[in-house]
């Protein structure tokens, strides 16, 4: 007398170990054969301008009184200020107005700062909506970067 049930229970193991290594071994060979490109070419590079983004926001913050600004309805005008150390030595820089919906939009200024520290730019003519100010400058041979974000109703 065979017992077939102990037969039956062997070979049902062994296709179950079988098929499991087959599967295993095509998952190893489907991964060995994906593409691991880094996001863009100069990925190491970008990595370093982001730390250096970083460093500016630091210094930024730690500055005593940050890039103060302003928007007048009456006028028509953003009112940036500058810290009062930062522009007897005259900053140099860019702000940035900045329309995430709408490239074309963009406006881009070079700072040029009055006798008082400050620097008015017209916006009359901006599409109502949500903006950002981004303001990038340098002075004393550091550079300092400050964001905010504008609404500017209809």
């Amino acid at each position: 007398m065979t017992d077939r049930g102990g037969r039956s229970w062997a070979w049902g193991v062994t296709g179950t170990y079988l098929i499991f290594a087959a599967l295993t071994l095509t998952m190893v060979a489907i991964a060995f054969t994906q593409r691991t490109d880094l996001v863009t070419e100069d990925y190491y590079q970008r990595e370093i301008d982001h730390q250096q983004h970083i460093e500016r926001l630091a210094r930024t913050q730690a500055l005593p009184a940050d890039v103060a600004w302003g928007f007048s309805h009456e006028q028509g005008h953003l009112v940036l200020r500058f810290p009062p150390h930062h522009f007897s030595d005259g900053p140099q820089g860019r702000v940035q107005l900045y329309r995430p919906d709408n490239a074309a939009l963009d406006r881009d200024f070079a700072i040029s700062l009055d006798a008082s520290g400050r620097q008015r730019i017209a916006i009359d003519e901006l599409t109502p909506g949500k903006w950002y100010v981004r303001i990038e400058w340098h002075a004393d041979g550091e550079q300092y970067y400050s964001e905010r974000e504008l609404m500017i109703g209809a």
